[in-house]
């Protein structure tokens, strides 16, 4: 995580220090939570959802989202229905 993401956030806000410090501790608690479960993603997603991450900014949150579609993708299997 990088604190340029949150910065860029409350920006958003005119530099709202509430929204900079809840998007901060938000991004904490995804980081503190993903790290036990790192070494348990394929790498190739690992990678993958790494680049989103910092596409989008740099986000433990946006990664996280990443890894659980990609999870939710590879483990379903959707048809067209007509």
């Amino acid at each position: 995580m990088e604190t340029g993401y949150c910065q860029r956030v409350a920006e958003v806000c005119v530099g709202s220090s509430t929204i900079y410090n809840g998007c901060m501790e938000m991004e904490q608690k995804v980081h503190d939570n993903s790290k036990s479960c790192w070494s348990g993603i394929p790498p190739r997603m690992r990678n993958y959802c790494h680049e989103v991450g910092k596409v989008g900014g740099g986000s433990d949150s946006i990664l996280k989202g990443c890894i659980d579609m990609e999870s939710d993708a590879t483990s379903s299997t959707l048809e067209f229905k007509y």
